[in-house]
């Protein structure tokens, strides 16, 4: 390059950096603001998003979208940095998000006059179709939409990822396409925008992408901080990397960070303009970023791009199943998309800009797509309630609704533990519960904040604590658990203290609520309305409400805490004012005398006639006073201090003495005495005297980390002999032990149909039906389990014998494996891995062979189940013949097309499937009497039919995929993989 030209290229960016402070200064009073060298930053608030709710989809993000999670986050509105993560200017491939920069060059030329969309693709390469003349018929807007068809030699396949072969190859080389004419069908395809790219740079600019973009766009906007990966070079020019495409050669396309990224969006959100300079076309925006492949378009990708695409920009059009792609997000998003979870978000209706980057995959495989969809659909309805564009909640929105029935709860209406009685006692309408009320805990005093530091890392951290109380919820639940209290000023962080030097508040001293605790919190509430359990928020603890500067804070807190659940139209929610009224408040409206007024005050807001049950507890032995019994929805007693449980019942009875009792309901949700073997304790106390227990745990002398609820840092798990033993009990007592998922061991664990919630005469019949129409074999080798425990066995259900086309099954499932291994995908291309297959099945892909649709033909003539089965030899699997039909036109049951399935996924695997299987899964699982017989050749497993198993080993495979792909706690199957 010359010295002019470096000259030239020196003050053109000086220039521009210029323009960049003057357009700071043009906009700062205008709606959207653009940034200079640096992005201005400001507050959620000052763009009209509430912070707490901006934490909430942070944190949904950071806990959904795999091992990075929201670390490389930017967030901006109105041209202003509102969110960044603290690994933001990470600097690294973007992979396919790269197409994009390639479709903006497209806009740039056709500015210029240079071409048009409806440019003939050989008015530029006129030998583009010298040996397959359908390639004529291709035009730019067809390579920038997918809709192509272009197909080059593939050479040099990288070893993971999209096996689209080295560019510079498959740019030079046309290969047979993969359907003909152009714009008939739709194919995500790194062949036809290497071919735009190539054209773009060769013929109609004449000089290299990198270049045009580096001047006309990343330059003026101040994106500084990127590259473009070189592929090689074509006619003597430069070929960076069109499509990102993850080769050998190539680099990943574009390197750059999110915050630059996000400049790149901004643009597109300004229709093209920066400092009132129009860069690119806002004809040209519009359409990039709206629907350009009809919903009704065929092809290998219709699933996912046919009515929301581009170009190259994933857009939020309605698909063939008349839904949007991102439902809960505005009509007009679309979306830069890469590898390893990089994305570029423009919301025009919203005036933002969100940008994800990342260096490891959010899910594996085009079978991860519509999870990935699912993940942004959910973040951006957490966004929209965020911006305020989301409706309230209506009556449907949420899943769990508690309420009082006399002196019984109800969750949906229906009584809890709805029939149950436990010996002799009933339980229907009582509220289990557990005390977990560190679950948001924080301390801002950093002069005690480091007593809470967590073993392994040595330091606290308050996302970690939530982040696990989230994921050990499920399983409280399972053992019965339906309710646990949680309070906004946490408890004592050491069980019982006296002094509390340390702060934990999520009200501030003015009684304002703080964005992270309440950030937390409705995560928390989140997945509880998901699970059906109910939380007894506490809003102020004594030690904490010293916080509070005066009576005006407090009164203003309470306001502000039941506003804020109100109006997220949560209804699993249970308020319980303050924690022990009658012990060491320093606000007098906190004590026994005057908490019914703000009881009273809970019940006064509401929200379209609707408000939250309240009450308040009492310390240990402590009876209810007259003023609460009467304002009060339901009573709160603790156990504390009471090791007789007869003193338990007594309390119980002497509470519905107090002047003002109505049935109403009774439960403890404090109390720290266990002996859950005996044959008498507090738990058991209170259920006779119908009222519900609730189990308060704390770190005792000389123990660590895994015991406990209360004392900080805690883990959420089962994890102490004391935790184990209460949920245990509890389990037993509201038949949740018999629901309990189990796997077996060497064995399977038999029992009776009743103890797992079937009907044994009801059983019965239907297995008498099954053998009165299963001939001669009947039922003797039928075995039921149910939530893996082995009801029904019949006498020969460990007879192995050939299962058939059930072997099908196993031959998918290794294709699952293989995709977790990155070795291919659902859409590869099968020719990829067996040459023989290009000559006549060239748009033949593995998912075509899983779903019976590709229309192969090994061996010819008509499968006749009733005649001599023509079996696939070796050398049908190397020399097939034409196909039967169009892949995915037709469906068709054919052996043959498994037993090419099977052998294409062996040389994926490079080693048997019966070996492979064995070690990923047969093993794992416990089946140790298999086999895998090969065809009649004796030269090919029979991937069709081969493999022999008993019933009862039959049922273990069975077991690991109604539990998604997990084994007792291992996923040994993606949970994507089985959905598929």
């Amino acid at each position: 390059m010359s010295r002019t030209t470096d000259l030239q290229r020196h003050w053109t960016r000086l220039a521009a950096i210029l323009a960049l402070w003057v357009g700071v200064e043009m906009n700062s009073h205008g709606q959207t603001v653009l940034p200079g060298i640096d992005w201005q930053e400001a507050s959620p608030e000052s763009q009209g998003v509430d912070s707490a709710k901006l934490q909430a989809v942070v944190a949904y993000m950071d806990e959904n979208s795999g091992p990075e999670g929201a670390k490389e986050l930017v967030i901006v509105r109105n041209g202003y940095l509102i969110w960044k993560g603290p690994d933001c200017d990470a600097y690294h491939e973007i992979y396919s998000a790269t197409k994009v920069f390639t479709s903006t060059v497209l806009g740039l030329l056709v500015a210029d006059g240079k071409c048009t969309l409806d440019t003939l693709a050989v008015e530029h390469l006129p030998d583009l179709d010298d040996r397959h003349p359908v390639y004529a018929q291709i035009r730019l807007r067809h390579l920038a939409s997918m809709t192509g068809g272009y197909h080059g030699k593939v050479a040099d396949v990288a070893k993971k990822d999209q096996a689209w072969g080295d560019p510079i190859i498959c740019v030079t080389t046309p290969d047979t396409p993969e359907f003909e004419p152009a714009g008939s069908q739709v194919a995500y395809n790194d062949h036809d925008v290497h071919l735009l790219g190539r054209i773009l740079a060769t013929r109609v600019a004449c000089e290299p992408l990198k270049d045009i973009f580096q001047r006309r766009i990343a330059d003026p906007i101040g994106m500084s901080r990127w590259d473009w990966g070189v592929s090689g070079t074509v006619d003597g020019v430069t070929h960076y990397n069109a499509a990102g495409t993850p080769a050998r050669k190539g680099n990943g396309g574009i390197q750059t960070t999110a915050r630059e990224l996000a400049r790149l969006g901004l643009l597109y959100l300004s229709r093209g303009s920066w400092n009132g300079r129009q860069l690119l076309p806002a004809s040209f925006v519009d359409e990039a970023g709206a629907v350009q492949v009809p919903a009704t378009t065929p092809g290998r990708s219709r699933h996912f791009l046919s009515g929301a695409y581009g170009f190259y920009w994933w857009t939020n059009g309605e698909m063939a199943t008349g839904k949007r792609r991102w439902p809960s997000a505005p009509p007009k998003t679309y979306s830069a998309h890469g590898h390893n979870g990089n994305f570029c978000y423009v919301i025009p209706e919203w005036n933002m800009v969100v940008v994800r980057l990342g260096r490891q995959p959010i899910r594996e495989g085009v079978s991860g797509l519509a999870e990935v969809d699912q993940l942004f659909d959910t973040f951006f309805g957490k966004l929209a309630a965020a911006v305020g564009q989301s409706k309230p909640a209506g009556p449907s929105a949420r899943k769990t609704e508690v309420s009082i029935r006399g002196d019984a709860f109800c969750i949906n209406g229906c009584p809890t533990y709805e029939g149950r009685t436990s010996q002799g006692k009933k339980i229907e309408g009582l509220l289990f519960n557990s005390r977990m009320v560190q679950g948001i805990f924080d301390d801002l005093n950093p002069e005690t904040s480091g007593q809470w530091a967590y073993p392994d890392t040595g330091r606290w951290d308050a996302e970690r604590n939530t982040r696990e109380f989230i994921a050990a919820m499920p399983e409280w639940r399972r053992h019965g658990l339906l309710a646990f209290t949680l309070n906004l000023q946490g408890g004592s962080p050491q069980g019982y203290s006296k002094d509390q030097p340390w702060h934990n508040s999520a009200i501030t001293e003015e009684g304002e609520l703080r964005p992270d605790y309440m950030a937390r919190l409705e995560r928390i509430l989140d997945r509880a309305d998901e699970l059906g359990m109910v939380v007894i928020l506490g809003i102020f603890y004594f030690g904490q409400d010293q916080r509070l500067k005066d009576e005006a804070a407090v009164l203003r807190g309470l306001n502000n805490v039941i506003d804020w659940v109100l109006d997220r139209d949560y209804r699993n929610v249970l308020v319980e004012v303050n924690n022990e009224c009658n012990v060491r408040y320093d606000h007098a409206i906190l004590k026994p005398d005057r908490v019914h007024e703000l009881i009273e005050r809970v019940k006064a807001r509401q929200r379209n006639g609707r408000r939250l049950l309240v009450s308040t507890s009492y310390g240990g032995k402590s009876l209810p006073r007259e003023n609460v019994v009467r304002s009060a929805d339901f009573l709160l007693l603790h156990g504390n201090s009471i090791s007789n449980p007869d003193d338990i019942a007594a309390l119980v009875r002497q509470t519905r003495r107090v002047p003002g009792y109505r049935p109403m309901p009774i439960l403890f949700n404090e109390d720290d005495h266990f002996h859950f073997d005996q044959a008498r304790n507090n738990l058991l106390a209170a259920l006779g005297e119908y009222a519900a227990w609730g189990y308060f745990d704390y770190r005792m002398s000389a123990e660590g980390f895994d015991d406990g609820y209360q004392s900080v840092p805690v883990n959420w798990g089962l994890s102490s002999d004391r935790k184990r033993a209460f949920f245990a009990k509890l389990a037993e007592i509201t038949g949740c032990a018999a629901d309990a998922m189990a796997f077996p061991g060497k064995d399977w664990e038999e029992t009776t149909p009743a103890s797992q919630g079937v009907a044994p005469d009801k059983l019965r019949a239907a297995i008498e039906y099954l053998e009165r129409q299963s001939g001669a074999e009947g039922v003797k080798r039928l075995v039921i389990v149910r939530h893996g425990r082995m009801i029904f066995r019949g006498p020969e259900a460990d007879w192995q014998q050939p299962v058939a086309s059930v072997t099908k099954a196993f031959t998918s499932t290794a294709h699952g494996l293989l995709i977790e291994d990155g070795k291919c995908m659902l859409d590869t291309l099968a020719k990829d891995f067996n040459p023989a297959l290009a000559q006549h099945y060239s748009t033949v892909t593995l998912r075509h062979f899983a779903t019976m649709t590709s229309g192969f033909d090994g061996v010819g003539g008509t499968y006749d189940c009733d005649a001599e089965k023509k079996r696939c030899d070796a050398n049908a699997l190397v020399d097939p013949l034409p196909p039967v039909f169009a892949p995915g036109t037709k469906f068709m049951y054919w052996d043959e097309a498994t037993q090419q399935y099977g052998y294409t996924l062996t040389q994926l695997a490079g080693e048997s499937l019966d070996d492979y299987l064995r070690r990923r899964i047969l093993f794992p699982i416990g089946i140790t009497r298999f086999a895998w017989r090969p065809d009649a050749t004796g030269k090919v497993l029979n991937w069709t039919g081969g493999i022999e198993v008993s019933a009862s080993d039959l049922a273990r495979f069975g077991h690991l995929f109604l539990n998604r792909g997990n084994w007792n706690g291992q996923q040994l199957v993606s949970a994507s993989w089985v959905r598929e």
